[in-house]
């Protein structure tokens, strides 16, 4: 998403953008073509072997000639920066996005990858982090940056305000009151969203507040998800959580919520979290990543893989009144306003492209993802 943000408002006068993507570029890519941007699909095989997709990326890269070739995440870091070394790119950025990463939650391979990474890691003229947090772990991963850069994820302020169309005409579409409540949670289907946390907070507050219900947003939060189906039913939720899957607009959804909730216990900057805050919604969260620091006092902060403390943030937001917790959805608004615009954000990206590469011609940039 801040991908596709960035490349709206870059300025185009300045920088010829092409995306090129190792997987299938599925609504993301779809909304970039729409803005102009050329999305470039190495292949739709899942199953595609690296050298395969190496093999393209080299011819890709050979086709487009650019000065900058930014990557995006450890896989695109590593083949991104040998590919362009191998074509004499003048410029290659990293785009670090993540914080802590649970050994048990991802493949051995991708640990081997990151070390590599930092091993290689003075190659990139720099390095962009989204978090503090984010910094400080590849830190100690081994990363030795010759330029570390934080640049948050920005929001565009136009496109999320509160509204009280959407909240009421969502429960309408549920078939719920006016007035239920709804805790929501958008995150995929992964270890690292801690969707377990969540329900059993949600398990645990059902005793005292018997007729709160949850929206569960995200790529495999569906009825077929056995596993979840599975939780959803010892915790005798079924009535009370509705599986959403992926929305085209998801923030039509998050505008209907009385409590937007990260219960992840990784991530480095959370989108959900700033864009749940700019439509005015209250937020809990965990103490991972730069979230408390987004978050501040306009919400909840608890400690990660822990349901007691949430389902206790929880019962705290919805003892206010509705006006109450409106104001303090109206204080999360503008602290992201205040702090996290994408204006800013675009400059910063700009900023650094000129301080790395200055020129006088139009750039081209590929971005690798």
């Amino acid at each position: 998403m801040m991908l596709r943000k960035l490349l709206s408002g870059i300025d185009r006068s300045v920088y010829e953008n092409v995306v090129i993507t190792m997987r299938p570029a599925g609504f993301i890519g779809r909304e970039l073509e729409k803005n102009g941007v050329p999305v470039i699909e190495l292949t739709s095989d899942k199953n595609a072997s690296v050298f395969k997709i190496f093999v393209q990326l080299v011819r890709v890269l050979g086709r487009e000639r650019p000065q900058i070739v930014q990557t995006w995440l450890y896989h695109s870091d590593l083949l991104g920066t040998v590919a362009a070394k191998l074509l004499r790119v003048p410029l290659i950025v990293w785009n670090v996005r993540c914080a802590e990463l649970d050994a048990a939650d991802h493949p051995r391979s991708l640990f081997w990858i990151i070390k590599v990474l930092a091993y290689i890691s003075r190659i990139p003229n720099a390095i962009i982090v989204n978090s503090k947090a984010g910094m400080t772990v590849h830190k100690k991963l081994g990363y030795k940056a010759k330029k570390w850069v934080l640049i948050p994820n920005g929001f565009e302020m136009e496109n999320f305000s509160p509204s009280d169309g959407h909240y009421k005409e969502m429960r309408r579409k549920i078939g719920l009151s006016e007035k239920a409540v709804i805790i929501g949670l958008v995150a995929r289907y992964h270890p690292m969203k801690d969707h377990k946390t969540f329900l059993e907070a949600a398990g645990i507050l059902r005793n005292s507040c018997p007729d709160v219900h949850y929206f569960l947003i995200g790529s495999g939060v569906e009825p077929e998800n056995e596993e979840l189906m599975l939780e959803i039913n010892r915790l005798r939720l079924r009535d009370h959580i509705h599986l959403l899957g992926e929305v085209e607009n998801v923030t039509d959804v998050v505008r209907s919520l009385d409590i937007a909730v990260s219960s992840s216990y990784s991530e480095g900057f959370s989108n959900v979290v700033g864009e749940a805050m700019a439509c005015g919604v209250p937020c809990a969260v965990t103490d991972v990543g730069d979230s408390g620091t987004i978050v501040g006092n306009t919400g909840a902060v608890v400690p990660p893989r822990n349901p007691r403390a949430m389902a206790d943030a929880w019962s705290r937001i919805l003892k206010m009144t509705r006006n109450e917790r409106k104001a303090l959805g109206a204080s999360a608004r503008s602290r992201i306003v205040d702090q996290y615009s994408l204006k800013h954000v675009i400059e910063c990206y700009e900023d650094l492209y000129r301080e790395i590469g200055p020129t006088q011609e139009i750039q081209k940039n590929v971005l690798c993802k």
